[in-house]
């Protein structure tokens, strides 16, 4: 890591915003606490007999994802990053250093922001497992599903989640380098919308990453075909917003 990423990185995380997205990550282990109370916020309910840890982790990371709000705050986290330094005259700063290089350190800074997210969100999903799946419920640990299209079809789902997500950081912060903080924020949610509406519509929904696990478990797709074209749209979406993204910020004057 070079020293300008670790000095953008370490700003970063001193942003009180980042470590309310990182509290999201403890939203698993509120599931303790509902099986002491009445309410059915987070109670999970179910045959948990061969629920493997990954099917766990995917379909845990799918509901925090699914609040809307770790979305949120990841994109305002992005326009303080361009739009907020940007308005504030603070890229002055960085004069000197190449551009390509300050774009990277903010990008590098918002994608190990959000690897730290999921590492959390995995270990706190792990103690839910464990305590509460195989302790609580009689489940029986294990990682992978027991048979090959359990496990495809896990995979998928985490795949796409990881996918779906990485390119909403990047067009939020293609957003922030021209609009506003608000701006910034719906138009990543109205992207995350639109990418989970057509998913539902036959022809489009292999325009969506979040589609694949699903035109797997239908049999549209076999495990090979529905994981290729899922990460080579990804790769696509991913190159297109960080090639947007590098002509954007390149235009800027600070």
């Amino acid at each position: 890591m070079s020293k300008l990423n670790q000095v953008v990185f370490h700003n970063t995380l001193c942003k009180k915003e980042v470590w309310v997205y990182l509290a999201f990550t403890l939203l698993p282990l509120l599931v303790f606490v509902t099986e002491l109370t009445d309410t059915k916020f987070l109670r999970l309910t179910g045959d948990f007999s061969e629920m493997n840890f990954l099917d766990f982790y995917g379909t845990t990371l799918g509901i925090i994802d699914g609040m809307i709000l770790p979305t949120i705050v990841i994109a305002y986290i992005a326009s303080t990053m361009f739009y907020g330094e940007i308005n504030k005259g603070i890229l002055f700063l960085y004069k000197d250093i190449n551009r390509k290089k300050v774009m990277n350190s903010k990008v590098f800074s918002l994608m190990k922001t959000y690897g730290l997210y999921l590492l959390l969100v995995m270990l706190s999903s792990l103690m839910v497992y464990y305590f509460f799946v195989i302790r609580m419920k009689g489940g029986t640990f294990s990682l992978l599903g027991s048979v090959a299209p359990v496990t495809y079809y896990s995979v998928l789902g985490v795949l796409g989640l990881f996918g779906i997500d990485i390119v909403a950081i990047l067009v939020a912060a293609n957003l922030s380098v021209r609009f506003s903080t608000g701006v910034t924020v719906l138009g990543t949610i109205f992207f995350l919308f639109l990418m989970q509406a057509i998913s539902r519509v036959d022809g489009l929904n292999y325009l969506s990453p979040m589609s694949y696990r699903e035109l797997f478990n239908v049999g549209q797709m076999t495990f090979s075909m529905s994981f290729i074209l899922l990460v080579f749209l990804c790769v696509v979406y991913v190159v297109s917003a960080y090639t947007l993204l590098h002509r954007q910020f390149s235009k800027v004057e600070y």
